[in-house]
């Protein structure tokens, strides 16, 4: 049976925005999707809820790092939940399309906390939570810019600090700076962890 990720999530605090910010607001969520998964692969409802679905579930995690560094980059963020399992019914449509898999990320949005993300496996456990609540809290306490260039970072073919410094206009050692404040090398572990977990978990 073929396994997949589903990522349910929705914005934080979007109530608070002003009606006059709120295109904007879901103009950034289609964004920063599109960062992670093909366009016919995400669904955005009711206002500030969304959905999206990789066949790759090996890379979940990242595509989840992606789409908060890009919604912190401007200054807000998202709750989401990450599952693992099968779908019965795939569809065009991914707020239509069922199976275990949709239900258990949008039951695990349903018990985020205190925390902003979470990861369950098909059996509905949390095998790298404690990764999670470490990788949550330092993403919180990112700032917009350090969360720019965090973003380009793993977005970038060309790592270094003298290509990133040209693509942000700015100069190498501030880039530097900026990539060790937002504890870049620890977060390149995370992801690199994180993808082999759900590799060797998807194969077993």
């Amino acid at each position: 049976m073929a396994v997949f990720a589903v990522i349910t999530g929705d914005l934080v605090k979007s109530s608070s925005y002003q009606s006059t910010d709120y295109d904007r607001l879901l103009y950034l969520l289609d964004q920063s999707l599109r960062l992670c998964t093909e366009p016919q692969h995400f669904s955005i409802y009711r206002g500030d809820a969304f959905q999206l679905l990789l066949t790759d579930p090996s890379q979940a995690v990242r595509a989840a790092l992606l789409l908060r560094l890009n919604l912190i980059t401007e200054g807000t963020d998202a709750r989401l939940c990450i599952a693992i399992g099968a779908a019965d019914n795939l569809r065009a449509d991914i707020k239509t399309a069922t199976g275990p898999v949709f239900t258990l990320s949008g039951t695990g949005l349903d018990r985020l906390s205190q925390q902003r993300w979470s990861l369950y496996d098909a059996a509905g456990k949390q095998p790298l939570d404690l990764l999670f609540r470490f990788a949550d809290q330092r993403l919180m306490q990112l700032t917009k810019r350090q969360a720019q260039v965090l973003l380009l970072y793993f977005l970038a073919e060309d790592k270094s600090h003298k290509n990133l410094a040209s693509e942000l206009n700015s100069s190498r050692a501030n880039v530097t700076a900026l990539l060790n404040q937002a504890s870049y090398l620890l977060f390149d572990d995370f992801l690199q962890h994180c993808h082999h977990w759900i590799s060797d978990y998807v194969q077993h």
